[in-house]
């Protein structure tokens, strides 16, 4: 039997947070705690989002979140820099403050509800004490959807699969140029044989079957997605309903204002991790004696971008203060150094797209496929399997990713010619280019991880 396990009506002005109105929200939570909530509008159900997602674990909340601000060595230690030298080395900090005041304002004004709601939940409970953030900006959560994505499609190796040895190193990984390199090389740490083994056997789970299959006639849709029960990639279950037309039930990230997987009464879908090939590699040749940040590209040179940032490294209980250079070039941040003056720099297609956002959206509200495809067309989401099923009976799968169009000459499974412009980027494959299948004779369709 459901019992409510908390209910909270908000009826408080933040002004600071960005609010105009007063919040109204009802969190209601069944026998298994997951929350039910309700808002008078679409801002009033985010609100109440933050609010629960706090309740239940606020510690993965700011965990999650201090990993997306690039500052996790301050509370691990050295077990964090190499997470925050990925994280500023692709500048997810600067870009998300910049680029969440370019997103559509309806989008801005929910995140800010969101984050609203997670602030609203420590103004209420002073007992519960924030590591490192006691007050969460809205733009917080564009990098941790952002950082989530680096970690899922650079440093992971692609979930273990990595479709050549070379990337998986540039995963494991380093810093910037090369007077620094030696000094700040940080491998990954090795796996012991029962990581491994853990390893090998993650594999989400998800499938589509068509009426034709089912007793009731009715399509079904079944998602095991084999995420963490602790650290970055938790999930976190929600059933989120509006007024204003909102009714979605999913999954999500901590720090994400929406599930980004799920049903409303119409349609749903699942994702399953995918190996996509969004991320790249260029050589780049800093042979100008004249200026040490000079490159070669096109038979001439540009000039690299060099900053620094100063890491604070929590040792017992104090912090060292570790300074670090940065490089960037139009091919990306430098991530290691070959040899002599040669430096390798990466891309990862999709990372900074703010119609993440808008798509993650659209998808949550359509009411049939034809809109559902509409939205998931927009390509923003960088990877993962999709597997689909709605009422009418459709199902369908697609391999779906930000795929970069390249020059087929070149050998893309390794590092390129940075000086070469014919190795740039062409655009994104559309959605319509990628594998995928609709309603297929066998009736069913299904994705444990793997390719089509």
């Amino acid at each position: 039997m459901n019992r409510i396990s908390f209910l909270l009506i908000l009826v408080c002005v933040l002004f600071s947070d960005g609010f105009a109105s007063e919040p109204a929200v009802t969190i209601t939570r069944d026998k298994w705690g997951v929350p039910h909530i309700h808002g008078r509008t679409h801002a009033d159900a985010f609100f109440g989002m933050g609010y629960a997602q706090a309740e239940d674990y606020f510690w993965q909340l700011e965990d999650t979140c201090i990993h997306a601000l690039g500052r996790y060595s301050e509370i691990a230690g050295k077990d964090g820099v190499r997470s925050d030298i990925l994280n500023r080395s692709f500048e997810i900090v600067r870009r998300a403050q910049e680029d969440f005041e370019n997103l559509p304002p309806e989008h801005q004004e929910l995140t800010r509800a969101f984050v609203g709601g997670i602030n609203r939940f420590l103004e209420t409970h002073p007992d519960e004490k924030p590591r490192l953030i006691s007050h969460f900006e809205p733009w917080h959560a564009l990098a941790i959807d952002r950082h989530s994505l680096l970690e899922f499609t650079y440093r992971l190796g692609k979930i273990g699969k990595p479709k050549n040895r070379h990337r998986d190193d540039v995963a494991a990984w380093t810093l910037t140029p090369k007077e620094d390199a030696t000094a700040w090389d940080v491998p990954a740490p090795p796996r012991s044989e029962f990581e491994e083994e853990i390893q090998s056997a993650i594999g989400s789970n998800a499938w589509a079957i068509s009426g034709s299959r089912t007793k009731s006639g009715a399509a079904m849709l079944f998602i095991n997605p084999h995420q963490p029960w602790y650290g970055m990639g938790q999930f976190y279950e929600a059933h989120m309903h509006s007024d204003a037309g909102l009714n979605f039930t999913g999954a999500c990230f901590y720090g994400t204002p929406f599930p980004t997987l799920g049903h409303n009464e119409h349609l749903g879908w699942a994702y399953t991790v995918n190996e996509p090939d969004n991320t790249d590699v260029w050589k780049v040749s800093f042979d100008d004696d004249t200026n040490p940040l000079n490159y070669r590209y096109a038979g001439s040179h540009r000039t690299a971008t060099q900053w620094q940032e100063t890491l604070k490294v929590k040792k017992n209980d104090e912090f060292v203060d570790q300074t670090v250079t940065f490089r960037k070039t139009h091919h990306g941040p430098v991530v290691r150094a070959e040899s002599g003056d040669t430096l390798l720099c990466a891309q990862v297609a999709g990372l900074f797209d703010t119609n993440h956002f808008v798509q993650a959206r659209e998808m949550v509200n359509v009411t049939n496929y034809s809109e559902w495809r509409t939205a998931i067309s927009r390509c923003a989401i960088p990877m993962f399997n999709v597997v689909y099923a709605d009422k009418a009976g459709n199902i369908f799968y697609a391999y779906n990713g930000t795929i970069p169009r390249r020059d087929p000459q070149f050998d893309w499974t390794g590092p390129v010619d940075g000086s070469d412009p014919a190795t740039e980027w062409r655009g994104i494959h559309s959605f319509d280019e990628l594998p995928q299948v609709f309603n297929p004779d066998a009736g069913y369709v299904q994705s444990c991880n793997s390719t089509p």
